[in-house]
């Protein structure tokens, strides 16, 4: 029965690249690739994670999920990576699927010029491992990717850096200074 969960699930990614409607990881399923740990059966891709595995406990790791990510878009950057649209100063988001295990992710792809400041950020994030998953969303790891992708208002697209999606970013928030989801925030500007 699994065996034919995990044929279906692949078969639907496949047939669905173009569309790349895979639905993003959950927080605990990340942080348990990161750690080692258990799967999340709340996950929506968990059937695709437990290929070639016990069934309980991720079969690959995160470091290995970005080898992965990194061969997959270096052979073909259009396959099971598409623009979510928007770009910040400092990159741009794109939905990333792993098409041999279907985890989904956001990949922050950003331009050679750029790459210093995404590589600033990501040692923030190891810094602030502890804090992964609940203050800061869980990152993966860093690609330099062999090809560049042209993205219209973001230049060409060579590094990316993987993480959990967290939602919404900051600037969407209409009345930000107002909203609930901030009081008791401290916001820091610095260098």
């Amino acid at each position: 029965m699994m065996i034919l969960q995990i044929q279906i699930q692949i078969l639907k990614l496949r047939v669905n690249e173009n569309a790349h409607n895979a639905r993003f990881c959950t927080k605990r399923c990340l942080l348990g690739l990161q750690q080692g740990a258990l799967l999340d059966d709340a996950c929506p891709n968990v059937v695709l994670h437990k290929q070639g595995g016990d069934g309980r406990r991720h079969a690959i790791d995160s470091t290995t999920l970005v080898q992965l990510v990194k061969r997959q878009l270096d052979d073909n950057i259009n396959q099971n990576c598409t623009p979510m649209g928007g770009c910040e100063a400092s990159g741009a988001p794109f939905k990333v699927t792993c098409a041999a295990y279907g985890y989904t992710v956001v990949g922050k792809g950003t331009t050679s010029c750029q790459w210093p400041e995404l590589l600033r950020e990501a040692e923030v994030y190891r810094v602030l491992q502890q804090a992964q998953g609940s203050a800061v969303p869980v990152f993966l790891g860093a690609i330099d990717l062999e090809k560049t992708s042209c993205l219209h208002g973001a230049g060409a697209i060579r590094h990316m850096l993987l993480m959990e999606w967290s939602g919404k970013p900051i600037s969407s928030i209409e009345n930000m200074p107002s909203c609930p989801e901030f009081y008791g925030t401290l916001i820091c500007d610095g260098p």
